[in-house]
């Protein structure tokens, strides 16, 4: 490990040290779904309200109103863009963030793939 990324993974140790909280992580899958038939017909949003089963499936209507503040989440993800206007204010920055692949400072994109 080079000297600076030894320093980064040192950074990293100490910040999840201080993790209070770890969720489980679920693994979904279609299978896990029953998905209804498609209705048909001119779009009208409560034709569409009904067919949005995903939202309730997921559980997203009893977390509409959180804010989350003060809970941080993890994502191994190489599609996360951190200048993304829905993320750049919202990361952890330098210590935030670990790349294994090609050690990089910050996170990048280097594909069409995500944000």
């Amino acid at each position: 490990v080079q000297q600076h990324d030894r320093r980064l993974l040192d950074d990293l140790t100490q910040h999840l040290a201080k993790v209070s909280t770890v969720v489980e992580y679920i693994d979904l899958s279609a299978d896990d779904f029953t998905v209804p038939e498609v209705l048909k017909g001119s779009f009208d949003n409560q034709v569409a309200a009904k067919n949005e089963w995903d939202v309730e499936a997921i559980g997203a209507p009893e977390v509409w109103y959180s804010t989350g503040k003060g809970t941080v989440v993890g994502s191994i993800d190489p599609g996360a863009l951190h200048t993304h206007e829905a993320i750049k204010h919202n990361w952890l920055s330098e210590l935030g963030w670990l790349d294994l692949y090609d050690w990089s400072a910050l996170p990048r994109v280097t594909s069409s793939y995500g944000s």
